[in-house]
């Protein structure tokens, strides 16, 4: 039991402010090879094609996976393409770009600095689509309460006409502005992944605050036994949101 208000030792403190805690992105099992993320130019649309013959002559180059040239995975949620947002559709399973940024290919080298330079060496073709950027573009149908520029939602309790009218019958009103300053809270420890394969038995150390579903979707997205998949998270430097569920890479 933890009495709030009271004193509590931090057992992982000394490891933390002395470096020697390891996270995710420290491990480095034997004969390591690096992935370096190929991610899209674009908002929408689709690839017509990617020349990787520049990037595969690179020294040190294992492996290019493109949607021209992919592994075989799985939706997470064994859900067909389109259900989800582009995060819970397997990447590079087919050529369409959902969102800026996406994952559109992988090189794998020897080290990182082989895998980052032959990835600039990729060239890319889309077939650009105009994206959907305003929230009146995007929903069909919107209610009266929702206002289409904003997208603010404006629910009012029966027989109140407006939210004007609302205040004018408050018994007390708050006019109150409040400033700060601009911050942005970013983790200490970026989103880092090491896969480290047994047979057929596979390792993952992971930046992730929920290891059991981490097990869960990647053996899902592999199509591998739930079993054989051991998920690795001694510490998260910090994580905001950003590390409770699988991402894409």
């Amino acid at each position: 039991m933890t009495a709030i208000g009271s004193a509590q030792d931090r057992i992982d403190g000394p490891l933390k402010v002395t470096g020697q805690a390891k996270y995710p992105g420290d491990y480095q099992p034997a004969n390591l090879a690096y992935g370096y993320l190929i991610t899209s130019r674009i908002a929408k649309g689709k690839i017509e094609s990617i020349d990787t013959e520049e990037a595969n002559a690179s020294p040190g180059v294992v492996a290019i996976y493109t949607p021209f040239n992919p592994l075989k995975l799985y939706s997470p949620l064994g859900r067909e393409e389109g259900a989800n947002s582009g995060t819970m559709i397997a990447p590079l399973q087919n050529e369409n770009i959902y969102h800026y940024g996406q994952i559109i290919g992988l090189v794998v080298a020897n080290s990182f600095e082989q895998a980052r330079d032959a990835a600039s060496l990729l060239r890319v073709v889309y077939a650009e689509k105009k994206p959907v950027i305003r929230w009146k573009e995007a929903v069909p149908f919107i209610p009266s309460e929702v206002d289409r520029e904003s997208g603010v939602v404006t629910i009012l309790a029966e027989g109140v006409p407006s939210i004007e009218a609302a205040l004018a019958g408050s018994e007390v009103q708050i006019d109150v502005t409040y400033t700060e300053p601009i911050l942005h809270h970013n983790p200490m420890e970026p989103h880092a992944t090491t896969a480290a394969w047994d047979g057929d038995r596979l390792t993952i150390y992971d930046a992730t605050q929920w290891v059991q579903g981490q097990q869960r979707d990647v053996a899902a997205v592999l199509g591998v036994d739930e079993a054989k998949v051991r998920v690795i998270c001694p510490f998260v430097g910090g994580a905001f949101g950003c590390k409770g569920s699988m991402w894409m890479h």
